[in-house]
């Protein structure tokens, strides 16, 4: 079987890569679709940066720094995979992350697509807005949403 899982190492994500991983089995494949948002390239911190080349020089820091934070997420989950006998590919992507992820919504070869559900109001971390009501529905029951883990830290 071939499966979806779109992780980033957040603790939602991870409660994903965790429930994905026990409902694969020796031989499956698993395809691990990273999405940076494409809004991180906007921060250049131009109001503290002087010139051309310090906001190039920011730049290039903060997209190696996402880069390798990528790379240690993926290892995580390869590292498992390669355990299980779970075939294993990552990808990478900058981008629109709604558009990203209706793309490989369609992909018709994934029987499974694996996620974590959105990031409960009042708990910590980045708030982009993958899964869109759109995306859910168009999903149906191919998707898996697997809960935060700290889904009850509502204010």
């Amino acid at each position: 079987m071939h499966y979806l899982l779109a992780s980033h190492g957040s603790s939602g994500a991870i409660a994903a890569e965790r429930f994905a991983l026990h409902q694969c089995h020796d031989g499956d494949y698993i395809d691990h679709l990273l999405v940076v948002p494409n809004w991180w390239a906007d921060m250049t911190g131009d109001d503290w940066l002087n010139s051309g080349a310090s906001r190039n020089r920011y730049c290039a820091y903060i997209e190696e720094q996402l880069k390798q934070e990528a790379e240690q997420v993926f290892s995580r989950v390869e590292n498992e995979c390669y355990t299980r006998g779970i075939n294993y590919s990552s990808i990478f992507v900058v981008g629109n992350t709604p558009q990203v992820f209706k793309e490989f919504v369609c992909d018709n070869r994934y029987v499974k697509i694996f996620t974590g559900s959105r990031r409960p109001p009042g708990c910590a971390g980045v708030n982009d807005r993958m899964l869109t009501k759109k995306i859910i529905k168009r999903a149906g029951c191919k998707l898996a949403m697997v809960d935060h883990p700290n889904a009850s830290c509502v204010t």
